[in-house]
């Protein structure tokens, strides 16, 4: 049986994704304890600022959501360059759960 998702919009002002849909758990690492693994599947990375301190999530990241942070942040960039979607939601940190089954969808609702 697949997981529940929830669909989550955002504005392709900060992220233009064109028709893709992205989908995957909510890993905020924030939540965790430091010595906690990390997941082994793919995750959607959910930070609160586009910290650099974030990098070595990157590996298993299907997208990067982060409430802060424009398009010029440096791990925006990074993300960029490795081709991982960069997705600013304002709010996501609080909005989301961790664990939780996401499908991010551009667009408005």
């Amino acid at each position: 049986m697949s997981p529940e998702k929830r669909r989550v919009y955002f504005s392709e002002a900060y992220s233009a994704l064109g028709d893709r849909v992205l989908e995957g758990p909510v890993f905020k690492p924030d939540e965790r304890d430091p010595g906690d693994p990390l997941p082994g599947a793919s995750y959607v990375l959910v930070i609160p600022t586009a910290s650099p301190s974030y990098l070595p999530y990157l590996d298993s990241a299907v997208a990067v959501v982060c409430d802060q942070g424009g398009l010029l942040a440096h791990l925006a960039i990074i993300c960029r360059e490795i081709g991982i979607p960069y997705i600013r939601i304002p709010e996501a940190n609080s909005m989301l759960k961790d664990g939780e089954w996401i499908e991010l969808v551009p667009g408005a609702e």
